[in-house]
């Protein structure tokens, strides 16, 4: 199971406890972190089985080579209308979002695509939540990360007094 693959299976379990068939992701470091995808124009939709990562055609190869434990569909227009007609047609009825990272315009287009029997549930720090607790892999970095800094602070200090 790849690091991705992981974190998609806790984000997974906090849904289930938060009784919700479905997450939107739209804050990217959220979808970085989730599908180690470092594009600039993506949405995520996590379900029970599947996680799809919405992009346009200018990502398309990067992501095919980066993106990790999700699909890629790549979009010709809005990545809110093809998220929420993908989840329609999949009748999906109870699905949370990023409310602090999901922009009004793109909520609106996402709540007219899904319809009026779809219920959209706000969502605070449910990735965020699971970016704070530190994997062995990221904790192992950082000494490596202070020694970094340090040896670079070094080189710069002669520059800065000058």
């Amino acid at each position: 199971m790849s690091r991705e693959q992981a974190r998609l299976r806790r984000l997974r379990q906090r849904l289930e406890q938060a009784a919700l068939e479905a997450l939107v992701v739209s804050h990217l470091p959220n979808i970085l972190y989730l599908t180690n995808f470092h594009g600039r124009h993506a949405l995520l939709v996590v379900i029970a089985r599947r996680a799809l990562l919405f992009t346009d055609a200018l990502y398309r190869h990067q992501a095919r080579r980066e993106v990790s434990g999700a699909e890629t569909v790549v979009v010709a227009g809005s990545l809110s209308v093809a998220a929420g007609d993908w989840l329609h047609a999949r009748q999906v009825r109870r699905i949370g979002f990023e409310d602090r990272r999901l922009t009004l315009a793109d909520y609106r287009q996402l709540s007219q695509t899904l319809g009026k029997d779809i219920r959209l549930v706000s969502t605070q720090d449910f990735v965020e939540g699971l970016r704070a607790v530190k994997e062995v892999t990221e904790i192992a970095a950082i000494p490596r990360a202070g020694c970094l800094t340090q040896r670079v602070f070094e080189e710069l200090l002669p520059m800065i007094r000058s």
